[in-house]
């Protein structure tokens, strides 16, 4: 934890450039850590971020560079995915989630 946190603050943009990955919680770590992520254009990607990120197609290269660019060094693209921020990160919740999960577990056990 004490390193990632160093590395975020050091950073001013994170790329997570994956294809497969489910809801990734680093980009969302980056996020509240103040970096704007840069990630693949995916469903899951749009749904976890929204507008508090840059996104790139898949395998487009150039397209890949322009967003790494513009989280590094447009200010007012930087700006605007931290001001989106807020309202990403507030549907994560651990507590609300673990009572979400255990709302779930009783109604489950209940139906056995």
């Amino acid at each position: 934890r004490e390193q990632l946190a160093e590395l975020f603050a050091g950073a001013r943009a994170f790329a997570f450039l994956s294809e497969y990955e489910g809801l990734g919680l680093t980009p969302l770590e980056a996020l509240a850590a103040g970096v704007p992520p840069v990630l693949y254009d995916t469903p899951v990607a749009r749904e976890s971020c929204g507008a508090a990120a840059l996104y790139a197609r898949v395998g487009d290269g150039p397209a890949t560079e322009l967003a790494l660019e513009r989280a590094l060094f447009d200010e007012g693209t930087r700006a605007a995915i931290l001001a989106a921020a807020p309202a990403v990160l507030a549907r994560y919740d651990w507590t609300r989630a673990a009572e979400d999960t255990l709302t779930i577990l009783r109604e489950a056990a209940g139906a056995w």
